[in-house]
């Protein structure tokens, strides 16, 4: 199982999806006019591995949360406080992550991709049933996005925290 937390347009929900040993893509993408374009993207190119979800992984609960969002990049959204944001997104919870998983998946391989919330997703993540099945966690991590280079240490001793190990780096993260 590939889980693909902001997908974006589906690049790698779709480079998954040819993997042989793929079985199940979960590919979850709050912006709804990305979103429009990631279901339109997977339809495209006949991809049925794919299940398109729109929402954002946080753990605020049920509801919805704002988003910041700029028209000329929607690659740079994220959960905002603002509660007048004029984007909105379904929250998506560890339980609601647990429905949406299949029953059995062997391995799982995540991707997270989520402006400075990957904090947030990777303390839900955690809360699922399936966590212990991920294998690897694939991040990007901004230090811009974070806020600080001290939330990026935070982030970064998370992972070993849970057993996963730094395999690569690219860039000044």
């Amino acid at each position: 199982v590939f889980l693909d937390i902001g997908a974006r347009l589906s690049f790698f929900s779709l480079l998954a999806a040819l993997h042989p040993a793929c079985r199940h893509v979960l590919a979850i993408e709050p912006v709804p006019r990305t979103f429009r374009a990631l279901t339109a993207n997977v339809r495209r190119n006949r991809a049925p591995l794919i299940a398109a979800v729109r929402g954002a992984v946080t753990n605020v609960g049920e509801g919805e949360v704002g988003l910041s969002f700029n028209p000329r990049h929607s690659g740079l959204s994220r959960i905002t406080r603002d509660t007048d944001a004029a984007v909105r997104a379904p929250a998506i919870g560890a339980a609601e992550l647990d429905t949406l998983m299949p029953a059995t998946p062997t391995r799982i391989v995540a991707k997270i991709d989520v402006e400075g919330d990957e904090p947030t997703v990777l303390a839900t993540l955690a809360q699922t049933a399936f966590y212990r099945r991920i294998e690897e966690i694939i991040i990007e991590i901004s230090e811009t996005n974070l806020g600080s280079a001290t939330r990026r240490e935070a982030l970064l001793a998370m992972l070993p925290a849970d057993g996963f190990n730094e395999v690569s780096r690219r860039g000044t993260a």
